[in-house]
C-alpha cells in the first residue's frame, strides 16, 4: 500500500449526507471522445456527435474509451450491484462527443458541443481534455462564456505535460481546472529523467510522487 491514510475524497461521508449519490435531475455533459451509449452501467441523456454531425454520441472512434471512463468517473450508477459507482452516482450524463472518426479533436467541435450543452440542460460541463501551450482561443472563450452564463459549471484538465502553465481551456478563467494529486496529497509529478516520461511531457527535479509512477 502508498499513500497517506485520509488523505482520499471521503465520497461516503458526502454520500451519506442529504444529497446522497446526486439527482437525476442533474445532468452532467462529457466532451469527449463519446460515451458508450449501451452501457448499462450509466444513466444517459441524449447527446449529440459534434465531430460527425449527427445524433450518435457512441463512444467508437479510432481513440475510444477515454470518453466513457469518464462518464463512469462521473457518474456511473450507484448501488446496482454493477460496475462501480460514480462520484454523483445518482445524476444523469450528456454525452457530447467531440472527436472525429479517428478520434481527433477540434476546438469548432469543442464549441459547438458547449453551445449545445448549454441550451440542451447541461447543469455541469465536463472536459477532459486540453491544449497545451495554448491560453486562449476567441470562439472557444465565447463558446465557455455562453455556457457559463447559462448556469453551467464547467470543468477542464490542467493537463499532463508537468508544464508551468496549465493547458487550455482549464487556464480559461470561467473554468474549473482539475489535476492530479499522488496518494500522499502532493502535486502529481512525471520522473527526474526523460527516460520514464511520455513525449512532451516536461521532466520534474523532485522525481516521481509514492506511488512510483515515472511514465506519467
Amino acid at each position: 500500500t502508498v499513500g497517506t491514510p485520509g488523505f482520499d475524497a471521503n465520497a461516503d461521508a458526502a454520500w451519506d449526507a442529504a444529497q446522497a449519490y446526486g439527482s437525476a435531475g442533474v445532468v452532467i455533459a462529457i466532451l469527449d471522445s463519446g460515451v458508450d451509449i449501451d452501457h448499462p452501467d450509466l444513466r444517459l441523456v441524449a447527446g449529440y456527435d459534434y465531430g460527425s454531425g449527427d445524433t450518435n454520441p457512441d463512444d467508437n472512434s479510432g481513440n475510444a474509451g477515454h470518453g466513457t471512463a469518464c462518464a463512469g468517473v462521473a457518474a456511473a450508477i450507484a448501488n446496482n450491484n454493477l460496475g462501480v459507482s460514480g462520484i454523483a452516482g445518482g445524476s444523469s450524463i450528456m454525452p457530447c462527443k467531440v472527436a472525429n472518426s479517428a478520434g481527433s479533436m477540434y476546438f469548432s467541435y469543442i464549441q459547438d458541443a458547449l453551445y449545445g450543452a448549454a441550451d440542451n440542460g447541461a447543469d455541469i460541463i465536463s472536459m477532459s481534455l486540453g491544449a497545451p501551450g495554448v491560453s486562449s482561443d476567441g470562439a472557444t472563450d465565447s463558446a465557455i462564456l455562453y455556457a457559463y452564463n447559462a448556469g453551467c459549471v464547467i470543468l477542464a484538465a490542467t493537463g499532463n505535460e508537468n508544464n508551468s502553465t496549465i493547458s487550455y481551456p482549464a487556464i480559461n478563467a470561467n473554468v474549473i481546472a482539475v489535476g492530479a494529486a499522488s496518494p500522499c496529497g502532493g502535486r502529481k509529478r512525471s520522473a527526474a529523467s526523460s527516460l520514464y516520461t511520455n513525449p512532451d511531457v516536461y521532466t520534474d527535479p523532485n522525481d516521481y510522487t509514492c506511488d512510483g509512477e515515472r511514465w506519467w
